[in-house]
């Protein structure tokens, strides 16, 4: 087989006579229905069809917007031209279904072409593949432009309201006072389905699309938080008190804990960012950073809602979490399979900071249970831990 460069191939054609491009355009079209073309004209990755509709555009129009509508499925960027055609038309219905199909089209590939403004949040299919594209940020403010026209019903100024959240969040999803101040805006009944969207998709981001670790799933502190920042008859006391006795569960059950880890580090993390608390346990946030936390987008505005909702209050109530836990968190050297002890010289010096006497305690019984793993007591001198 040979192989032409896609790009270098449909320049050649673009730039040959034009009455040669009429006579190959005319040859495409005449021979459509013959098999071997109908594949390849049919086909949206084939050069030969990009090269069939860009002849189109310049020798019948036409014929081109028919084959935009009849491969908007396959390229959600034919729906670009026909919204051009219809609202130069003045076809105003058309050109909103046509919005709509081609944004379904946008997020086709990723989930399927049934996406619906109304129950199916656009971050929650479209986001995880980069940056939001700023052609359907263009596409969503043009659709709710025609929505909130004069003469449009009480029915498209609903939908224009459901469209103004979803660019929202799909343009600025880890703004959280972007996201509430729209949610205010067009009222929580309104878009209350799409908005408990917009909280699993930034717990599942907290979490690294890995909240399965979390086994209380998506009840977690972070949603309350959320919830405080969004609903009128919670705020920070509600907060607080729901903190409060979720910190004392883990203080007190080892199981709750453990399976609320990670949702626990973050959560400490977000305290050192709003005390002094890395200053008061070094050891601890050293660990924390090195053994599992990682930055994410969304870290900024959650921070600070955790400090205008009440969070420097929590602060001895986690410090105790720590010093009652800590102990029974260390990881066991036994578990480590290449002897490497890295990062139980992290624990240790967490440990040592927080409670000096489980510290000790640890030390006393690795000297017995652990006298030979020389890797592991080399990096615990070179943590400079005395031991």
């Amino acid at each position: 087989y040979i192989f032409f460069n896609s790009n270098a191939f449909i320049h050649f054609f673009m730039n040959i006579a034009q009455n040669r491009q009429k006579e190959i355009y005319d040859y495409l079209k005449k021979h459509s229905d013959v098999p071997r073309w109908e594949n390849r004209l049919n086909r949206v990755s084939s050069v030969w069809h990009q090269v069939y509709q860009k002849y189109s555009v310049a020798y019948q129009p036409e014929i081109y917007l028919e084959n935009c509508k009849k491969f908007l499925e396959k390229n959600w960027e034919y729906g670009l031209p026909l919204i051009r055609h219809h609202l130069d038309e003045k076809e105003f219905v058309k050109a909103e279904q046509i919005y709509e199909k081609t944004i379904a089209s946008f997020v086709g590939d990723r989930d399927d072409y049934n996406w619906n403004p109304e129950q199916k949040l656009l971050i929650c299919v479209a986001y995880g593949f980069g940056s939001p594209d700023s052609t359907i940020i263009e596409l969503l403010d043009g659709w709710i432009a025609l929505l909130q026209k004069p003469e449009q019903d009480l029915q498209a100024d609903k939908k224009a309201k459901i469209l103004k959240f979803q660019r929202t969040a799909y343009h600025n999803p880890y703004d959280w006072d972007a996201v509430s101040a729209m949610i205010h805006e067009i009222g929580f009944d309104h878009i209350s389905e799409l908005v408990e969207q917009w909280q699993s998709f930034i717990i599942k981001e907290t979490l690294g699309y890995n909240s399965g670790r979390a086994k209380t799933g998506f009840d977690c502190w972070i949603k309350w938080l959320i919830d405080a920042k969004l609903a009128k008859n919670k705020g920070k006391s509600w907060f607080v008190g729901k903190m409060e006795q979720w910190l004392d569960s883990l203080a007190s059950d080892m199981q709750a804990m453990n399976d609320n880890r990670e949702l626990f580090f973050i959560l400490t993390h977000d305290l050192s960012d709003i005390t002094d608390l890395k200053d008061r346990y070094p050891g601890l946030m050293a660990m924390i950073e090195k053994d599992s936390y990682v930055e994410r987008l969304h870290d900024k505005s959650r921070r600070k809602c955790f400090e205008l909702t009440g969070g420097k209050q929590l602060a001895s109530i986690i410090e105790n979490c720590w010093k009652k836990q800590i102990g029974n968190m260390m990881p066991d050297p036994k578990d480590s399979g290449k002897a490497v002890y890295d990062r139980h010289a992290l624990w240790l010096a967490a440990i040592k900071d927080l409670n000096p006497e489980i510290f000790e305690e640890i030390i006393k019984k690795w000297k017995e249970d652990h006298k030979r793993r020389k890797n592991l007591w080399i990096a615990i001198k070179e943590a400079g831990l005395t031991v």
